[in-house]
């Protein structure tokens, strides 16, 4: 990242750094000298956007994030990971320097946060009557995409008794100094202080860009991660009861052509040319679970049959049928639509409802958790469950989250948050004994090796430990 950030606008745009007296005397051709990038609010607008489409792009939110955890988590069957040999390694839990997957997850997010800080330096000057919009916006942008950082590369939060374990690089500014990992603790820290500053920055509503809801789903998702349920459940249940927000008919159009009801924060991949704010949806998503027309090869990534087995025997259940196709012995994902042009949302009203429910679980409120788990399930066409205790009912939203959020890349988090969670007595229903694909919850393997585009130049930054603990 320390790489990407000096270069992060990626506009064809050079800055010059590190030239001599006689070429600093001649102005260089064809190049924009960086005091002139953005001389205007519109243009400081445009570096916003920029981060935006970073976030949105296929190397990042767009597919390849979801896409990583999900291969490393239990959701995929491995006789059909047969994207490349990165792939297969990371599945295998050993990791190194050079995969290219997570080379360009941690570029694009680096990306992102670059030109999120430059918005922050160049605010004051040029932000104008937006200067509090625009500063929101980029300290949300900045806090989702460190986050999504830290919880790949570094382990998860209670791994440690006052996480102390490192976690990743936090980029404060907009240059090329290179920058040693913070622990967990520090790093959530930092996420946390940005969430709130946008929550109080933002507008309730902001078009496709981050609003103050964008905001208050984001700090609940982290929330949430850190099994502080109370604080997690205040926050999705102030966006439950806004009346922003919808659950859609039909759990199908989360991931459609047309804006799901309840997006809060989300991918957009119209064109807008007025903003230069286009994405390509989740093009990784669709294109590596789409099956193939003709010839042997049926998918690239197909589900294990454990996730066909969670739904209950209903042939009502629309997450199954509309999710889920079996051909043969292969599970293939038909829950993204093919082709680019859909909406991806990143925080939205099902699992804000989920969080809820779990939280309230945890708080001893059984009544309340089964009443947004029924939410679900009468949208999917399914019989409401009972719960007797918190317990039950603590164990039954876990299930509904798997069979709401397979392949949307939560997984591997949720069985990383349960296992810290036993580990620490945070919770009230302890998974003792936890496996991912028969290896511990904070399994080296687990956290991929920070990347040479992070680490190179770095002096004295630790590795992850090695170890596939398979």
């Amino acid at each position: 990242m320390n790489k990407i950030i000096i270069l992060a606008f990626a506009f064809g745009v050079l800055f010059t750094a590190g030239c001599s007296e006689n070429f600093l005397e001649v102005r260089p051709k064809n190049q924009i000298l960086e005091p002139e990038f953005v001389t205007n609010t519109a243009q400081l607008q445009e570096v916003l956007n920029g981060a935006y489409k970073a976030l949105g792009d296929k190397n990042a939110f767009g597919g390849k994030y979801q896409i990583v955890s999900e291969i490393m988590s239990d959701n995929l069957a491995a006789a059909q990971i047969n994207l490349n040999d990165d792939y297969k390694t990371l599945y295998a839990r050993n990791t190194n320097l050079f995969l290219s997957p997570t080379r360009d997850i941690c570029a694009n997010f680096g990306k992102a946060i670059g030109r999120a800080n430059y918005a922050l330096e160049k605010v004051d000057e040029f932000g104008g009557a937006e200067k509090n919009r625009i500063t929101g916006e980029a300290k949300f942008v900045r806090a989702i995409a460190h986050w999504q950082l830290i919880r790949t590369f570094g382990q998860p939060w209670g791994y440690s008794v006052d996480n102390s374990h490192l976690g990743m690089p936090l980029h404060t500014k907009f240059d090329k100094a290179p920058i040693n990992r913070s622990t967990v603790n520090e790093c959530y820290a930092f996420v946390e202080a940005d969430l709130k500053a946008a929550i109080d920055l933002l507008p309730l509503s902001n078009r496709m860009y981050a609003s103050k809801w964008s905001a208050k789903g984001a700090l609940a998702q982290l929330y949430f991660q850190q099994n502080r349920y109370s604080e997690a459940r205040v926050l999705a249940d102030e966006i439950i009861n806004s009346g922003m927000f919808s659950l859609d008919v039909n759990p199908a159009r989360r991931f459609s052509d047309t804006l799901s009801s309840e997006a809060i924060f989300y991918i957009d991949a119209n064109n807008n040319a007025n903003t230069n704010f286009n994405f390509n949806g989740a093009e990784n998503l669709v294109n590596s679970y789409k099956k193939l027309a003709g010839g042997t090869k049926v998918a690239d990534l197909t589900l294990v049959a454990t996730v066909w087995d969670i739904f209950e025997p209903f042939q009502t259940d629309l997450r199954k049928n509309q999710g889920i196709s079996k051909e043969g012995s292969d599970y293939l994902c038909t829950k993204f639509k093919t082709g680019t042009n859909i909406y991806n949302p990143i925080i939205h009203l099902t699992e804000m409802l989920l969080i809820s429910a779990e939280c309230a679980g945890e708080a001893g409120e059984t009544s309340i958790a089964v009443d947004r788990i029924n939410l679900l399930r009468n949208r999917a066409m399914v019989p409401p469950i009972s719960a007797s205790t918190p317990e039950n009912a603590i164990r039954a939203v876990r299930e509904e989250r798997r069979r709401e959020l397979f392949a949307e890349g939560n997984r591997l988090q949720d069985l990383k948050r349960i296992g810290a969670a036993t580990e620490r007595g945070k919770t009230r229903a302890p998974e003792v004994g936890l496996r991912i694909r028969n290896a511990p919850w904070n399994c080296p393997g687990l956290c991929p090796q920070i990347p040479d585009n992070e680490s190179s130049g770095v002096t004295g930054m630790v590795p992850n430990p090695e170890g596939g603990c398979n």
